[in-house]
């Protein structure tokens, strides 16, 4: 019978067996530029372009907040659940560069949100539908590849990476909801405006 401890310690054990030279050099690096850091560039980023479009004000008001409110829950979990990193395969990066518990993973955690709120902005544009999903496509890739980076990396269990993944989907859907809530009045100010 399958549980949640087999399974991340197959998960685990198994990438431990295929690690390659080349990449782990590679994973390095992608869990460098998935960090904290990147994600507040990118997010002031988004929130300058949001800025620039009219109709996504509230958007380049919000996001910040929502990554912002995602950090404030994700220490939250972990504080209440103090699950330790693990401890079972040598970790490819030095463990002086890895701190704090393992529940959710702050770097699936964020890139998830960080990416359902990209979404929010790419399918308000009047782009072609096939351009919207290629570009979605890049953005679910590169989520995936961060969560897959935690676990080749050895500094989380897989089901850290499952719940971070969750969490932040959860936290950028709700802040997705929030904000077409609050959009709502001015657009159907804007369509009153134009019957009158």
């Amino acid at each position: 019978m399958f549980s949640l401890e087999g399974i991340d310690h197959g998960l685990l054990y198994g990438l431990n067996q295929g690690r390659q030279a080349w990449l782990s050099t590679t994973m390095v690096l992608l869990g460098q530029f998935s960090g904290n850091t990147s994600i507040a560039f990118l997010t002031c980023g988004l929130a300058i372009a949001c800025f620039l479009q009219r109709h996504l004000l509230v958007r380049a008001i919000l996001y910040p907040l929502a990554i912002l409110s995602g950090a404030l829950v994700i220490e939250v979990i972990k504080r209440l659940v103090e699950r330790e990193r693990p401890n079972i395969v040598p970790w490819v990066v030095p463990e002086q560069s890895v701190h704090g518990f393992s529940f959710p993973s702050g770097h699936a955690t964020n890139n998830a949100l960080l990416g359902i709120l990209v979404m929010g902005v790419l399918f308000q544009m009047k782009w072609r539908l096939g351009v919207k999903l290629a570009l979605a496509f890049l953005i679910l890739a590169w989520v995936l590849a961060v969560g897959f980076n935690r676990i080749y990396l050895g500094v989380h269990w897989p089901t850290d990476v499952l719940g971070g993944w969750c969490l932040g989907g959860l936290i950028g859907s709700a802040w997705l909801k929030l904000i077409s809530l609050l959009e709502q009045p001015k657009a159907a100010a804007t369509h009153s405006d134009l019957l009158a």
